[in-house]
């Protein structure tokens, strides 16, 4: 959850206001984590992003999120990402189609290996330059926050404002 609630934020480019879920369970992963969710959020600039993940047939997995604004849509579906405001543009990535990454086959595809790849070099340079890092650790807690408000939304069946 926390890397979908992550990206959402990102970009939706404000703090969570209120979280709902439809639906929620663990299904198949086992342990003290949610396999499928169906969930929005609204922010303080008046954004809505609605999520689905599932993971209840193992092995397998879905992910899809939609984020609309007053200026458009994004929507992610994978690994395609596309802008809406009246018709649809996808936006390119330029590793959508690499070959998998020797020594990372539990990678489904060498977006995940480059997401990372891309993470660590930030993460590296911020502190070889002596600055923030682009992710903050206050990021990190609106993620964690984020995730823990739907899950209290599912126990509870109501709406979850913010901050917990």
């Amino acid at each position: 959850g926390p890397h979908y609630t992550d990206q959402i934020r990102w970009l939706a480019g404000s703090d969570y206001d209120t979280a709902v879920v439809i639906g929620m369970g663990r299904y198949a992963s086992g342990g003290d984590g949610e396999d499928t969710v169906i969930g929005g959020f609204t922010f303080k600039n008046g954004v809505f992003a609605a999520l689905i993940d599932a993971k209840a047939n193992p092995g397998g997995n879905y992910s899809d999120w939609r984020i609309g604004g007053t200026e458009g849509m994004i929507e992610i579906k994978g690994t395609v990402a596309r802008l809406g405001k009246g018709d649809w543009v996808d936006i390119d990535y330029p590793h959508k189609n690499d070959p998998p990454v020797e020594g990372f086959e539990r990678l489904s595809e060498a977006t995940h290996y480059r997401g990372f790849l891309t993470e660590f070099q930030e993460f590296i340079a911020s502190i070889n330059e002596g600055r923030p890092p682009a992710s903050t650790g206050y990021d990190g807690r609106a993620s964690i926050e984020a995730a823990l408000a739907l899950r209290k939304a599912g126990e509870t069946g109501q709406p979850v404002k913010f901050p917990l």
